[in-house]
């Protein structure tokens, strides 16, 4: 467990440095049972938390072309109730992020691991 606290403690350290305040919301379709036929409401949920947005730019040799992709690093323990032990909430593709008055929906999801434990939220091309 020591390895691991390290890992995230680097984690949370590196974002700090970097980072920002953000906000991730999930919206959730609740459906009314009193009213069986009629549409769910979809009902957002934020969740603060602290995070870095960068811009990264490579060489594809194959096609000849530069490429580029905004990708989101986000630290699992800044969003209220996550603990290394436990992750209650857990960013996936679609919820949205906001920060600096823009909105990024959030699409591939790469969440390294060390140990079995998610280290890191991180989205590759959010747009």
């Amino acid at each position: 467990m020591s390895d691991l606290t390290d890992i995230i403690t680097g984690v949370q350290e590196a974002i700090a440095a970097a980072g920002k305040p953000m906000v991730i919301r999930r919206m959730t379709s609740v459906s009314n049972p009193a009213a069986p036929t009629q549409p769910p409401v979809l009902t957002p949920t934020d969740h603060p938390c602290f995070g870095y947005i960068a811009t990264v730019r490579g060489w594809d040799s194959a096609n000849r072309v530069v490429t580029s992709s905004t990708d989101a690093y986000i630290d699992p323990l800044s969003i209220a109730g996550n603990t290394v032990e436990s992750l209650n909430f857990i960013t996936g593709q679609g919820d949205v992020l906001i920060a600096d008055g823009r909105q990024y929906v959030l699409s591939e999801t790469l969440h390294p691991e060390f140990q079995g434990r998610i280290a890191l939220f991180w989205h590759v091309g959010i747009a």
